[in-house]
């Protein structure tokens, strides 16, 4: 199975608010970074066979993630065959691996893809 990921990172600010009564600076909060990754696959077109595999044999895609290439654990399930894309939001500063799936209309899992690694 072929895949591609594309990262976009989002940066959430935080501000606060200050009153001109006082004769200090107020600092806001620091808050951890958090960061969004988007996932873009390809659809598979052949089981581990060799036979073809159609886009209406595709029940879903199933994303792993875990914070070690030995340890990743489902992180969610896509029932729409035609999607190619997704989100995974509200990660921290570390290292990820993230794999993806397909599950056919026969609930026939393939082997996860290769992990990815990510360094955010």
């Amino acid at each position: 199975m072929n895949k591609f990921l594309t990262f976009v990172v989002l940066l959430i600010l935080a501000g606060c608010g200050g009153s001109e009564d006082f004769d200090e600076p107020v600092s806001a909060p620091t808050l951890p970074l958090k960061y969004s990754v988007k996932l873009e696959w390809t659809k598979p077109q052949f089981r581990l066979d060799g036979a073809p595999i159609t886009p209406n044999d595709i029940a879903q895609y199933n994303i792993y993630m875990g914070q070690s290439e030995n340890d990743m654990s489902l992180l969610k399930s896509i029932d729409e065959a035609s999607t190619t894309s997704t989100v995974i939001p509200d990660l921290l500063s570390g290292v990820y691996y993230i794999s993806i799936s397909t599950v056919d209309i026969n609930e026939l899992e393939s082997p996860q893809s290769d992990p990815t690694r990510i360094q955010l």
